[in-house]
């Protein structure tokens, strides 16, 4: 079996989900053109969702300068900012991370952000199969991983990685070790 899109984006490099379904679906063409069946495997619903729901995502690069002039800001003057500009972004104005995106699309394309939104049909139909388990049950599994992970090195490994510019200047994008990352970039 072939694999596309792995070990392919330098860490150093930001990485979108637009750029996924951009790459994602470029790799579908080509395992069906030689007809064969594509698998899609992810970690991330978003990534997945965006390519097999047909999102369109705008595609507009992360705003470094804006991001930090938004990360000084506390929480209900982001989402004061991101209400004046668009008072019907629909984001989730309690997640920092979804009103720093929205207010970075906003500037560069302007409201409202909803225009942004459209699905537009994929040329496949996708079967989706998947586990499930209790909210109790994945939070000791994230428990467990994440001890897993922080003693086989990932505290240790992470400011090697970050002097060598491995890890972006956005490493704290809400990802499940973004706060494992900032906390040891902030102490290095």
């Amino acid at each position: 079996m072939r694999y596309h899109m792995i070990d392919f984006v330098d860490p150093a490099t930001n990485f979108n989900a637009a750029q996924y379904v951009e790459g994602a679906r470029r790799a579908i063409e080509d395992i069906t053109s030689r007809g064969k069946q594509p698998i899609v495997e992810g970690g991330t619903m978003l990534y997945v969702d965006a390519l097999s729901d047909g999102f369109t995502l705008t595609g507009i690069p992360p705003n470094p300068e804006l991001r930090v002039e938004l990360e000084r800001l506390d929480a209900g003057a982001r989402q004061e900012r991101l209400l004046s500009i668009d008072p019907d972004p629909g984001v989730d104005l309690q997640n920092p991370v979804r009103v720093i995106r929205a207010l970075e699309i906003l500037e560069a394309a302007g409201p409202p952000l909803r225009r942004l939104r459209t699905r537009t049909q994929p040329a496949w139909s996708a079967l989706r199969i998947g586990l499930t388990a209790s909210l109790g049950a994945i939070d000791r599994r994230l428990e467990a991983r994440s001890r897993q992970q922080v003693a086989r090195g990932l505290v240790g490994a992470t400011p090697a990685v970050s002097c060598a510019g491995g890890v972006a200047t956005n490493a704290c994008d809400g990802s499940i070790s973004s706060p494992i990352r900032c906390r040891v970039s902030s102490v290095t």
